[in-house]
């Protein structure tokens, strides 16, 4: 299936503190891997196949209804803060030839890594926090989104209802199980 954008870099350069100036290649790219690595396990392969469907077929309109509400309230916002930690490391440093070169101009200086890394971990602090909202809208509408639980294929990924906040595993509790309950579960 075709690779279907969920929002386009000029949104993401309006939408985010990325710079009018960034290259739109760099940003698409980054939106790929956003939508691949973190959108798409979320919503399990039935769900994401609907989403890209409906947009190679007619574009954002084709997106309607309570999808519409799902992308707009939870899949873009999410998004966003997805690009900005996948496209942090491609904006500051350029692949050539010989090196890996880190960008510099005559009026701006790079950030070091420990800023980069820094920045990159807010950026996915907020990421999670709305990828968790997400989850739990889509576990509370269950009903409203029968592709959602409707990966029975082979090959289908069926979505992951739980959200990585921590660099140590501490198990994965179910947050479906327990709608709006998710500041209380118990470890």
């Amino acid at each position: 299936m075709a690779q279907a954008l969920f929002v386009t870099s000029e949104y993401i350069k309006s939408a985010t503190v990325i710079d009018e100036n960034v290259e739109d290649k760099i940003i698409k790219l980054a939106i790929i891997d956003a939508q691949r690595l973190h959108i798409f396990p979320k919503l399990g392969t039935d769900l994401y196949n609907k989403y890209i469907t409906d947009i190679n077929t007619s574009g954002s309109a084709g997106v309607t209804g309570v999808y519409k509400t799902l992308m707009d309230n939870y899949i873009i916002p999410a998004l966003c803060k997805w690009v900005l930690y996948e496209v942090s490391i491609s904006m500051n440093f350029k692949y050539r030839n010989k090196a890996i070169m880190t960008q510099n101009s005559d009026n701006a200086q790079p950030v070091d890594l420990g800023t980069l890394n820094n920045l990159r971990d807010e950026f996915k602090i907020a990421a999670n926090e709305l990828t968790q909202r997400m989850v739990d809208y889509l576990c509370a509408n269950e009903s409203s989104y029968p592709e959602y639980t409707s990966n029975t294929d082979d090959g289908d990924i069926s979505p992951d209802k739980y959200i990585e906040n921590s660099p140590i595993w501490l198990g994965k509790p179910s947050i479906c199980d327990r709608p709006g309950k998710r500041d209380n579960i118990q470890l």
